[in-house]
């Protein structure tokens, strides 16, 4: 499944160490310019537009992380195994 399929199925994502990488829950990574390339073709935006990822996908998008995804993953895996969240 390509990412562009990932997006359009509502599948989580967010940007990783410092916003230059956008992982997918699934582990899927894309380049932060290819995701926006394929943001822009979507919703038919232009060189100009001043919205946010989260206002476009406002429930798929998770935020911009500092970290690596994999650190993120573990540590969801080991709350979600204490507080029952997965």
């Amino acid at each position: 499944m390509t990412f562009e399929n990932k997006l359009n199925e509502g599948m989580r994502f967010g940007l990783y160490e410092g916003g230059s990488i956008c992982y997918f829950d699934d582990g899927t990574h894309v380049d932060q310019n290819e995701l926006w390339q394929l943001v822009r073709n979507q919703k038919h935006l232009d060189a100009t537009n001043n919205k946010t990822l989260t206002e476009l996908y406002p429930d798929t998008y998770i935020g911009v992380f500092k970290h690596k995804f994999s650190t993120y993953r573990i540590s969801r895996k080991f709350f979600g195994y204490i507080f029952g969240v997965i």
